[in-house]
């Protein structure tokens, strides 16, 4: 078994799998067994940690963690970063969203194409080939660049760089004896 596959049995159950990957896992896991005993594991697993308790340190220590590494108090959220965490938190709603557009594209076509009045040229054709495939390169140039920029700037960032940034003073703030 490869390291990729396993990866996708962790997400298939922990949930966080693409609708591809749940159904070729599913598919695998009816074939081999070793496949279904490994996300039954996996499975078993995620069903504890989602049963863990979030353990609350008392108020005291946060503030003076929070006083010590400089953090800010107050939550800022706005529209944007709500709608960007939904697609990035659950691959599931995306998913769902894109196989939505192409049913919706593909009835369309097959309503219009029941109009068997309207006869179309050759370079008419032609011509929308063309247009519909620079239509999908813009809409994956749009999806790539959307990665890049959840991967350059989001993830690094806003994520990585203030997590690694506050480890570090609340290591040193430990090492030091300030909190016990």
């Amino acid at each position: 078994m490869t390291d990729k596959l396993i990866n996708k049995i962790i997400s298939v159950a922990y949930g966080d799998a693409n609708i591809f990957d749940i159904i070729h896992i599913k598919i695998l896991a009816i074939k081999n067994r070793e496949v279904s005993k490994l996300l039954n594991e996996y499975k078993a697993t995620a069903c504890e940690v989602r049963t863990l308790k979030e353990e609350v340190l008392p108020e005291e220590i946060m503030n003076k963690v929070a006083a010590r590494i400089g953090a800010k108090t107050e939550n800022k959220t706005n529209f944007t970063n709500d709608i960007l965490s939904l697609f990035i938190t659950r691959p599931i709603i995306t998913s769902a969203a894109a196989l939505i557009l192409i049913l919706s594209l593909v009835t369309t076509m097959f309503i219009l194409r029941q109009n068997n009045d309207t006869l179309y040229t050759q370079e008419e054709i032609e011509k929308a080939g063309l247009q519909t495939k620079q239509v999908f390169e813009t809409i994956s140039e749009i999806f790539s660049k959307t990665e890049n920029y959840v991967k350059e700037n989001v993830l690094k960032e806003n994520v990585a760089k203030p997590m690694t940034k506050s480890f570090n003073k609340i290591t040193k703030a430990i090492k030091e004896g300030d909190v016990k």
